[in-house]
């Protein structure tokens, strides 16, 4: 049987803590069941989901980060409308985890764009070459990566093309459900940012 991450002698501050450090550990490690997380927007009153790779995590000014092609309508809509909501889910630990948030896309001069484009790899970098924004109506099936001559392995300088297109979505989360699933019962905690201060404790799952 797999051990629970979360049990009911834990304290809330003590769960708070294991989630920022899962988090963390999902954005530096491919193989975290948290490295992706569905993202959800607003778009004309309606949520548009979709997966996204966690990127960065900075818990001190909690901050969740994942990268976006700056064409594409997600952008247009983080920008019409700053609510986020992010679902992590690790199936071996039955654990799941709800943030919503604030967010917004880091201008281009921001430190951190430039600081993730310069962590970025090359691979990761090609998508941002591609002739066409997201979502483009096409009349045949479109890669997403770039056109020749770049189809190949790419150099670092080729790659530096695509900057224009990279961009960072930040959230900063003002609400965490933390949902630890068991056969024999579940347990949920609740964390909570607000201007007058945090809360945490426990909720009826």
């Amino acid at each position: 049987m797999t051990k629970k991450l979360i049990s009911a002698t834990d304290s809330p501050g003590a769960v708070g803590r294991l989630v920022w450090s899962l988090l963390a550990e999902g954005a530096e490690r491919a193989r975290s069941p948290w490295h992706t997380a569905v993202l959800s927007t607003v778009s004309d009153g309606l949520p548009q989901l979709r997966t996204v790779v966690l990127r960065r995590v900075i818990g001190q000014r909690r901050l969740l980060m994942c990268h976006t092609d700056r064409r594409s309508p997600k952008a247009g809509q983080i920008g019409a409308s700053a609510a986020l909501a992010w679902l992590f889910y690790d199936p071996v630990h039955k654990l799941q985890l709800r943030v919503s948030g604030q967010g917004r896309v880091l201008d281009d001069y921001d430190p951190l764009t430039s600081e993730q484009w310069h962590r970025s790899r090359v691979g990761s970098r090609r998508c941002y070459l591609a002739p066409l924004a997201p979502g483009t109506p096409c009349d045949v099936p479109e890669s997403g990566l770039p056109r020749a001559p770049l189809t190949g392995s790419l150099t670092r300088e080729q790659s530096e093309a695509g900057r224009v297109n990279f961009a960072v979505v930040a959230c900063e989360a003002s609400t965490m459900d933390v949902l630890q699933l068991g056969a024999h019962g579940h347990l949920r905690l609740r964390l909570q940012w607000t201007a007058a201060g945090s809360e945490a404790g426990w909720v009826a799952p």
